[in-house]
């Protein structure tokens, strides 16, 4: 829960500070995906762990989270360059 939180919140940061002039809008479609994936996370967790146990599911889930540190490590070290390339096109 916590490392899918710091995940989510840096994102979040990110996403406002790259498209500073729509940041009412960047949060609402963020708050949105992550409610529906909350959602569907809901009533899949049932069946998956019926299909391939706690562990095997937990281990996909953290295997997800792991993916999405690793872009949130690139971001941090490749997103000025690419910020400056986008100003330049």
């Amino acid at each position: 829960g916590f490392s899918i939180h710091m995940v989510f919140s840096s994102a979040i940061a990110y996403l406002v500070d790259a498209y500073s002039i729509h940041t009412a809008s960047i949060m609402s479609v963020s708050d949105s995906l992550a409610f529906i994936f909350s959602g569907i996370m809901t009533i899949l967790t049932p069946l998956i762990v019926n299909l391939i146990g706690y562990g095997w599911m937990f281990t996909i889930l953290a295997g997800a989270n792991l993916i999405g540190m690793i872009f949130s490590i690139l971001v941090y070290f490749k997103g000025k360059n690419w910020r400056e390339r986008s100003m330049q096109d």
